[in-house]
């Protein structure tokens, strides 16, 4: 069988406590298709990035920037700025775990 890890990834899964790392406990979740674009706008210093994900259609669009910690707070106001609050949410969580999990419960109900 071969493997979905190489030597690094094998020696890393069994060191955190994994299994075998070639066991058939490992599943494949996805794809996840994703754009991303590089965005000057009104009111911005510099380019932000916006990254839209299709997960087994759901869309999740992350919009960012770079900033000092001390205006971290500032920016994220500024950036929620750029979406209608109708169109959006802020997850309680990353985007990459919101997508595995989302993938997850859809492909145990079958859609």
């Amino acid at each position: 069988m071969e493997s979905v890890f190489d030597e690094a990834g094998r020696t890393l899964f069994r060191e955190t406590g994994g299994a075998d790392a070639d066991s058939a406990g490992i599943i494949c979740l996805g794809p996840i298709r994703s754009r991303s674009w590089k965005l000057k706008p009104k009111g911005f210093a510099g380019k932000i990035t916006a990254e839209l994900w299709d997960v087994v259609g759901a869309q999740l669009l992350e919009i960012s920037d770079k900033a000092p910690r001390a205006e971290a707070s500032a920016l994220a106001a500024q950036l929620k700025k750029l979406v209608p609050e109708t169109k959006a949410r802020q997850l309680d969580t990353s985007k990459t775990r919101f997508a595995l999990q989302f993938i997850r419960a859809q492909s145990s109900t079958g859609k």
